[in-house]
């Protein structure tokens, strides 16, 4: 959000509020009001019918799919993401470089929509990807979480074999709790 971005704000006791200026990043209230001005999505994003998941500037649009009928699923989800679209636009929140699309699914239901291989969201179509990383989640479109279970024990031993290089400078009781703290976190 820039400087000079006007925030309009909502609410149901005070009617509409005007902000002509807006909090500088990194700013003590930055977070509160960003997080004030991006909720609106929800509401918007909610009127189109869809489902959603936002933390942050990061929201997640979801809907079920029949997998016998995904052309309807998919005509669905792609006019109502030109209209979320719009209102990002509108509201100067637009980011397409970051989208990504996925269908989760049994290994049956993934048969029906093999041949496809890309969807349209937000005017714009974006390639189906085998798996995506939401929130710092590897997720596959089985939900297996095998890709997200490999990549977290190669960071950590990574970290542990890396500890080996300082280790003869600590204690055995200091060494065990730093490696306990890397694998933990």
């Amino acid at each position: 959000m820039s400087v000079d971005t006007l925030v309009e704000l909502t609410t149901t006791t005070f009617g509409v509020c005007l902000c002509t200026t807006s909090v500088p990043q990194g700013a003590v209230l930055g977070s509160l009001l960003f997080t004030a001005y991006a909720a609106l999505i929800g509401d918007a994003i909610e009127s189109f019918g869809m489902s959603y998941h936002q933390f942050a500037d990061n929201a997640q649009l979801y809907i079920e799919m029949d997998a016998s009928n995904t052309t309807a699923a998919l005509g669905r989800l792609s006019n109502y993401t030109d209209a979320v679209r719009r209102w990002f636009l509108d509201n100067l929140l637009q980011n397409d470089d970051k989208s990504e699309t996925i269908i989760i699914g049994t290994t049956d239901q993934l048969k029906s929509v093999a041949a496809m291989k890309a969807a349209t969201v937000a005017g714009t179509s974006l390639p189906l990807s085998h798996e995506l990383k939401s929130l710092g989640v590897t997720l596959d479109n089985h939900l297996r979480f095998d890709s997200h279970v490999k990549a977290v024990a190669k960071v950590c031993t990574f970290h542990t074999r890396t500890l080996r290089h300082v280790q003869h400078m600590l204690s055995t009781q200091r060494a065990i709790t730093i490696e306990c703290s890397i694998v933990a976190s």
